[in-house]
């Protein structure tokens, strides 16, 4: 049985959690020709240099798109659940 996580480590992992967002949404607004936003959000956020360099932006640009279309997809399989389940009730209870 896994140990409950206390809340120092559940506060961590949602700060690492958000950071990658974070930098996936600057790295995104970067890729598509908006520096004026990205660096406003890095400045906003205090992201410099050190944290976040041309190597991690480059790492992150596509993150951001691939996760908007996993949630795209995941959301068509769940609107195609109900009229198959519907489908099995309907074989079973007849």
């Amino acid at each position: 049985m896994p140990r409950p996580m206390s809340p120092l480590t559940v506060s961590v992992g949602a700060d690492v959690g958000m950071l990658h967002r974070h930098k996936s949404i600057i790295a995104y607004l970067a890729a598509n020709r908006l520096p004026n936003s990205a660096a406003g959000l890095r400045a906003e956020l205090q992201l410099g240099e050190d944290v976040f360099d041309t190597a991690t932006a480059k790492k992150y640009e596509t993150l951001l798109e691939k996760k908007w279309t996993s949630v795209v997809r995941l959301q068509k399989k769940v609107r195609s659940r109900p009229p198959r389940n519907s489908t099995h009730l309907r074989r079973f209870s007849g």
